[in-house]
């Protein structure tokens, strides 16, 4: 894991490398064997990823490609993959999750932000990231939904602290949280469940959090 200041962190070509080992894990090149591009598709993921990571438009991303993959990618085509096989992107996002969460941390922490698209529709965004040596910090799951609830469900199973704000201060989220293994500590909401109000700090013991789950009330008693 290198830290966020490191220059490695935006060496393109460790980048480039390491999408190549992501697509060999997912079996990438056997899906389109009966397919005939005048490429290699893994070289318009490649591209697709690096446009998104320079945060450049098509038109832009066609000179990117030129410059990093040493062939230029008209933008046309570029539109075809995000349009057809978006999809495969979404996927290996997914693969790096999975690979993030087999690496040591040292607690989580859980947020969302709203953000309004460019037709003004209102989205919010969950994500749940580690914190390693208090250095770097990677996300493990993300999902675009209005319930904390739904998103919990998918968060993947750990160990340790997890902290949150407020809005994480419900009974079945804390005990969906204390199911996957963490011991929750979020801020105070404007409801607590069942009366018992939670607290985010040090001074805080781990009784209040004996009813909001079986394994909390385990690790309280030891």
């Amino acid at each position: 894991m290198l830290c966020r200041w490191d220059v490695k962190a935006y060496d393109i070509g460790l980048l480039m490398a390491a999408l190549d080992y992501f697509l060999d894990l997912m079996g990438f090149d056997s899906r389109f064997e009966k397919c005939r591009f005048g490429r290699p598709p893994r070289l318009y993921v490649k591209a697709l990823v690096l446009k998104e990571v320079c945060k450049a438009s098509l038109r832009y991303a066609e000179s990117l490609s030129k410059t990093h993959l040493g062939v230029r990618i008209p933008k046309s085509t570029l539109h075809y993959w995000e349009v057809r096989h978006g999809d495969v992107v979404v996927e290996v996002l997914k693969t790096l999750l999975k690979l993030l969460t087999q690496m040591d941390y040292d607690y989580s922490v859980i947020d969302s932000t709203k953000f309004t698209d460019w037709l003004n529709s209102l989205h919010e965004l969950f994500i749940d990231v580690r914190v390693r040596s208090s250095e770097a910090l990677f996300p493990v799951h993300a999902q675009l939904t209005s319930s904390e609830v739904e998103f919990v469900k998918g968060i993947p199973e750990g160990g340790g602290i997890m902290l949150g704000d407020g809005v994480f201060n419900a009974k079945l989220v804390l005990n969906t949280i204390a199911s996957r293994g963490y011991i929750p500590m979020v801020k105070k909401g404007s409801r607590s469940p069942r009366g018992v109000e939670l607290g985010l700090g040090i001074e805080h013991t781990m009784k209040p959090y004996i009813h909001i789950g079986a394994s909390v009330k385990e690790y309280s008693e030891h």
